[in-house]
């Protein structure tokens, strides 16, 4: 099976995006490290005239990582910069047994949203 990572490179390549894993494992650690603290991809889209910073999981996480981000000392100053921020949550469709993706647009409004609940 492919990691949900892989699926959404799959996806963003498909939509004429480039994509790039800015996610490193730390041997020593043994834990996963994400481009300021959130970012599994970053992805240019030529088309939209963005840089896109991606966060993916599975479709049952979704939430947590949006606490995550909403949690995230540096995000806001990314969007600051123009980088568009999104969560990628993949599940498997029991109809047509293919894997659907879910994308979330976190934007400042969204994260002063979740602060007030």
């Amino acid at each position: 099976m492919s990691s949900p990572t892989q699926r959404s490179l799959a996806k963003c390549r498909k939509e004429g995006q480039v994509p790039w894993i800015v996610e490193h494992f730390n041997f020593f650690s043994k834990l996963r490290h994400d481009l300021w603290g959130f970012a599994d991809l970053l992805v240019i889209d030529e088309a939209g005239g963005q840089l896109i910073a991606i966060q993916t999981t599975s479709g049952g996480n979704v939430s947590k990582r949006l606490h995550k981000i909403r949690n995230n000392k540096y995000v806001r100053g990314v969007m600051a910069c123009g980088v568009r921020v999104e969560v990628h949550g993949w599940r498997k469709s029991a109809k047509t047994k293919r894997w659907e993706c879910r994308v979330v647009v976190v934007t400042p409004e969204t994260i002063g949203e979740m602060d007030k609940e």
